[in-house]
């Protein structure tokens, strides 16, 4: 089963970064959307689509060197319905 999931990250790099461990642990990964930085929020905005479960997701990126935001952010639901300039989590 394929589920959607959004997250802010710092740069593209962590978000490449963590794609890429998603991939590599063996799950399709789709990117929906992309909100790029702005003077307003410099942080990248991303919504995907996967199979794998948000626990997988959460330990990949935690893996991340500076995925705190990403981490902290992660969650099911789309660019549109999310609000990523909340915290969902406080620490790994």
């Amino acid at each position: 089963m394929t589920t959607t999931y959004a997250y802010r990250a710092e740069a593209k790099i962590d978000s490449d970064t963590f794609l890429e461990k998603v991939r590599a642990a063996g799950h399709p990964v789709t990117v929906t959307g992309t909100k790029e930085p702005s003077n307003l929020d410099l942080d990248l905005h991303v919504e995907f689509k996967t199979t794998a479960s948000i626990e997988n997701l959460l330990a990949l990126a935690a893996g991340v060197v500076d995925g705190h935001i990403l981490w902290r952010t992660l969650r099911e639901g789309t660019l549109e319905t999310c609000d990523l300039g909340e915290y969902v989590r406080i620490e790994p």
